[in-house]
């Protein structure tokens, strides 16, 4: 069986993917054009959303909006979530196009109970139940899991809403040659000038067009892919925080705590020092994806499609 499982549509187009994740240390990404949906199914977590920091324990779950940057950490050893991402086209709700719905108030915690968390956690256990039937009804199944998920979100969770990357080749083409530009180039002091020679575009329409093709400004995406090497250096190597700061283009020490403060709710040091050996991953590990068919893990599956509303 191929990870992570996938739901598509009769012309192929993925409609959502879904898989369960062996927890370790942070993975900060984001997703241009589609809405992740975590249940905690074992263990404990921390959850870091945009600016919001949440701890969470099994049962809980929590949405998050395409382009929103977001990052998740096991706080014990054992530590599984499902995940479940959905394409924009399956919340059909956009007033134009660049804008999406937000589903971000859709968070289940102690603190945040929610009368219908419990058809939440059935529909996400039924899609994965489903997908890993493999048969001829599996995907039609699935996709009224799907359905219904979207129509409750939708209905007690809908937001206001908020920019996301826009579809299409051409765009999809120039967003690539700025995003590779900026993945080879992270470490040094760029600025929009800089973009704007190398892709030939004056900065009015290059800042306009990242924004509408990645979904945030072009500050905020390069602070991201630094983000991303910066965790990296601080989980694999012994570099001091300095030189943290400084290989992966933050000017100074300062900033770069205030700015790791912000995205991740606690400073470089403190989550240098919260890293437990035995949650680690390799280096070079990619996603560490656990078989649905697992006796264990099935009957977690099995307990969210029973269990009873709330």
């Amino acid at each position: 069986m191929t990870f992570p499982l996938q739901m598509t549509a009769p012309d192929g187009a993925v409609l959502a993917q879904a898989y369960i994740h062996q927890m370790l240390n942070y993975r900060y990404h984001w997703h241009r054009q589609e809405y992740e949906l975590f249940l905690l199914l074992q263990g404990k977590a921390v959850f870091n959303r945009g600016e919001e920091v949440w701890t969470l324990d099994p049962g809980d779950l929590l949405l998050t909006n395409p382009g929103c940057a977001h990052a998740s950490c096991a706080r014990q050893p054992g530590t599984r979530a499902l995940i479940l991402r959905f394409s924009t086209s399956a919340v059909p709700f956009a007033a134009k196009p660049g804008q999406c719905l937000s589903l971000a108030p859709c968070v289940v915690t102690a603190d945040h109970p929610h009368p219908q968390a419990g058809a939440l956690r059935r529909c996400a256990a039924g899609i994965v139940t489903e997908l890993i039937q493999n048969d001829r009804f599996s995907s039609l199944s699935a996709q009224s899991w799907l359905q219904l998920l979207t129509a409750l979100l939708c209905r007690h969770f809908a937001g206001p809403m908020v920019p996301c990357a826009l579809e299409g080749e051409g765009a999809d083409a120039g967003a690539r040659q700025i995003t590779e530009y900026l993945r080879l180039h992270y470490a040094e002091k760029i600025t929009l000038n800089d973009l704007a020679a190398f892709t030939g575009y004056n900065r009015t329409y290059l800042s306009t067009f990242l924004k509408l093709h990645t979904g945030t400004s072009f500050h905020e995406y390069l602070t991201r892919i630094r983000f991303q090497h910066a965790v990296h250096d601080l989980t694999y190597t012994s570099k001091t925080l300095t030189e943290v700061a400084l290989d992966n283009g933050f000017p100074e020490l300062k900033l770069f705590n205030s700015r790791f403060r912000a995205a991740f709710g606690q400073s470089p040091a403190a989550y240098r020092a919260h890293l437990a050996p035995e949650l680690l991953a390799q280096p070079n590990l990619g996603r560490s994806y656990c078989d649905p068919h697992d006796e264990e893990i099935a009957a977690l599956l099995q307990h969210w499609l029973a269990a009873p509303e709330g």
